[in-house]
């Protein structure tokens, strides 16, 4: 008998959706996997949703997903459910534009398992173990602009990602700032429309970790920046493909 009749004789399937894209959900895979090797999924019967804190603490990832880009058969409730890098990985290989369906099996006593197929392929996998749900960070956030990833890469390439970034206002432009021990750069982006209501605020970042959560998207990915006090995390917004929004919470360094 194979592992998957066995599956479907000894668990009970807990949940069955579609998703409508391989492709744009192995995107936000490609994302998540960056920055953490838990990948927390969150279903709702009303949505889906990921969300995640990167390895060093610094990042968070929310990502909700548009209500058309996941179908359910069958919820028995919410859930959260963590699959590891490895099978995060598998299913980024073998993604295509094609739907794909996620059945989750559970049987007392033993772990959860996740299947996954299309018409094109099957994979099946044991679920992990993850932490608790995190909520959204408290921010303060007064100052906005809008711009491309392309524009932010154009002072990003520039040190190393050791450095650290000041984004901040020089005479009425958005100005951002490489700073290390021996130089600073400072570079004013291209920005579509910009909300400065305190023109005298700093915020650094670290410039690696904004540099690592822009790598899979396009160069064209429009992004909103906001940012307030030097206390409060900045957040990076952006409508990744299936995506309602995406939001990146980015940890500010405060400097004694």
């Amino acid at each position: 008998m194979s592992e998957s009749k066995e599956v479907k004789e000894q668990y009970e399937k807990i949940l069955e959706a579609t998703i409508s894209s391989a492709k744009a959900f192995s995107t936000m895979l490609k994302n998540a996997i960056s920055l953490n090797n838990v990948i927390p999924l969150l279903f709702f019967t009303n949505g889906f949703e990921i969300k995640l804190l990167d390895t060093s603490e610094i990042c968070m990832m929310h990502a909700v997903f548009d209500r058309s880009f996941i179908v359910y058969k069958n919820i028995v409730k919410d859930m959260a459910i963590f699959i590891s890098e490895e099978a995060a990985k598998q299913l980024i290989a073998l993604a295509n534009d094609e739907p794909i369906t996620l059945e989750i099996y559970a049987k007392e006593g033993d772990p959860m398992r996740i299947k996954v197929y299309s018409s094109s392929f099957e994979t099946e996998q044991e679920l992990v173990i993850g932490a608790a749900i995190l909520k959204n960070p408290k921010v303060n956030l007064f100052n906005s602009f809008i711009t491309t990833k392309k524009e932010l890469n154009n002072i990003l390439k520039v040190g190393s990602k050791y450095d650290n970034l000041e984004i901040s206002n020089v005479g009425g432009k958005v100005a951002l700032t490489i700073i290390n021990d021996n130089e600073h750069y400072t570079y004013y982006p291209k920005v579509e429309s910009s909300e400065i209501t305190d023109t005298g605020t700093k915020v650094k970042v670290d410039k690696g970790k904004l540099k690592q959560i822009l790598k899979y998207m396009k160069p064209s990915e429009r992004l909103t920046i906001k940012y307030g006090n030097y206390e409060s995390p900045i957040l990076v917004e952006a409508i990744l493909p299936g995506t309602i929004f995406t939001d990146f919470y980015l940890a500010p360094i405060i400097e004694e």
